[in-house]
């Protein structure tokens, strides 16, 4: 399968570590997935969903996002993205990724935990695998200067 770039990227839940962390940060960190996007020649992000209108609505204005969504299938149909980011709240991680995977994108990366059940979160592996979708789980924080200095 030949992959057309820049690839298509979309983003559900609009809150902290989906972009608000990088808002007024240096130009030279990336603490979020819509700056990894925005600053990717790589990727595209094409939509973002979170029923908050007014957290999405900040959120697009903010990262230039011209189709934000408060319905995530709409999103998805409408968008139909190579790359999903999961970001939105732990509780509703097994749900989404379900509606996720059933999207069929290339690829997940899911914010952790990847569910609050462990016979969930091996589900959602399993179908990822299935489905030939490459999953990531972000727990990564090296750049973390406030992590950082703890070890010091």
């Amino acid at each position: 399968m030949q992959t057309l770039l820049p690839l298509k990227t979309a983003i559900i839940g609009c809150g902290n570590i989906a972009g608000v962390y990088d808002v007024g940060a240096p130009s030279n960190q990336c603490m979020t997935h819509a700056k990894a996007y925005t600053t990717n020649s790589r990727c595209q992000l094409v939509g973002a969903y979170d029923p908050d209108a007014k957290q999405r609505l900040s959120f697009s204005k903010q990262w230039s996002v011209k189709t934000d969504f408060d319905s995530l299938d709409a999103m998805l149909t409408a968008t139909k993205p190579q790359i999903i980011s999961v970001c939105s709240p732990n509780q509703t991680h097994y749900p989404t990724m379900k509606i996720a995977v059933a999207a069929k994108p290339l690829g997940i990366i899911c914010e952790k935990p990847l569910s609050l059940d462990l016979d969930e979160s091996r589900e959602l592996v399993s179908l990822c695998k299935e489905n030939g979708i490459a999953l990531v789980v972000n727990y990564q924080r090296r750049w973390d200067q406030a992590l950082k200095s703890l070890s010091e």
